[in-house]
């Protein structure tokens, strides 16, 4: 598990590149934060993440949008501890 230990931010993770990205990181040893505008399906990647015993959290964020990203930094420190 080559990224064990390490928290990784994924802009985009709720579908198609971004989600095999998340998806990858996770079964490397990765706890992700998914940041992205479609909540849902990145709920349920999260869900995935989870069953590889992985943590994830779900971040709605806007990335065209400097005021997001201090939540988006917020959350993953008080959920994923870094």
């Amino acid at each position: 598990m080559r990224l064990a230990g390490k928290v990784a931010i994924v802009t985009g993770g709720a579908m198609g590149i971004g989600r095999g990205i998340v998806l990858c990181m996770a079964k490397e040893g990765a706890d992700i934060a998914i940041a992205d505008l479609q909540v849902e399906p990145a709920g349920k990647v999260a869900d995935e993440v989870k069953a590889l015993s992985r943590k994830a959290v779900v971040v709605r964020t806007d990335v065209t949008k400097e005021a997001d990203f201090p939540a988006l930094f917020d959350k993953v420190r008080k959920e994923l501890g870094r």
